[in-house]
């Protein structure tokens, strides 16, 4: 399950259920202030989407992550417009895919977290197996980056400018400069297991714990 709207609010993305009762991929666009259904792309019986994302990268619009319990594995798949699988990602996790994100500075980059407690960093320029077939190159199945920091399962994923904003259930909110993702620039402890993080256009972020919503701000990190 999962949904998420486009960063200029004209296409939203759902994964739930297809009227046959499988998985499935919904995409609607936005035409006279009403949400009109534009594709639909059903999974496997035995595949679960377990999150999805808007993107805009050259040849996707939506990317979804999803559970194949037939072959155990936790994959990403890239969408455009029209429902056509453009790149998959096998074996993105060795668990559940929790959250998707974006970097503000870096179109091609899409942000993964997972019950494995990692964030991963894939580039949607390495050519990966497209059109629902293979695993593709090696070298496209490989992220980036990885972030490890936390020892829970990861929540939340934001980013505004060149910053990443990660929430987990361990209770902390990590910071990332995206041009030095060795180690976080910067840690919070809320005390209490984090549910979500989202970043506003006005360099603060929401973070929401089991018991509350906080709004923190972002400096004096972005300058």
């Amino acid at each position: 399950c999962g949904m998420d709207v486009s960063a200029k609010g004209t296409l939203l993305a759902v994964g739930a259920s297809s009227s046959t009762g499988s998985p499935a991929l919904h995409m609607y666009s936005l035409q006279n202030h009403k949400w009109v259904e534009k594709n639909t792309i059903s999974r496997e019986n035995h595949s679960v989407i377990t999150a999805v994302k808007c993107v805009s990268t050259r040849n996707a619009a939506v990317c979804a992550a999803l559970f194949d319990a037939g072959s155990n594995s936790h994959d990403i798949s890239y969408h455009d417009l029209t429902g056509k699988v453009t790149k998959e990602i096998h074996g993105a996790h060795s668990d559940y895919i929790t959250c998707l994100g974006t970097a503000n500075d870096n179109e091609n980059w899409l942000l993964s977290g997972s019950r494995d407690k990692t964030v991963r960093v894939w580039d949607s320029r390495q050519k990966g197996g497209g059109g629902g077939g293979g695993g593709g190159n090696a070298a496209a199945n490989k992220p980036a980056h990885e972030l490890r920091h936390h020892t829970d399962t990861i929540t939340g994923i934001g980013s505004y400018r060149d910053l990443i904003m990660i929430s987990s259930l361990d209770g902390t909110m990590s910071l990332w400069d995206t041009r030095k993702l060795k180690n976080p620039i910067g840690t919070k402890d809320f005390g209490l297991p984090l549910l979500s993080v989202v970043a506003t256009p006005h360099a603060t972020a929401v973070v929401a714990t089991t018991k509350s919503i906080n709004l923190m701000t972002l400096h004096p990190l972005v300058v």
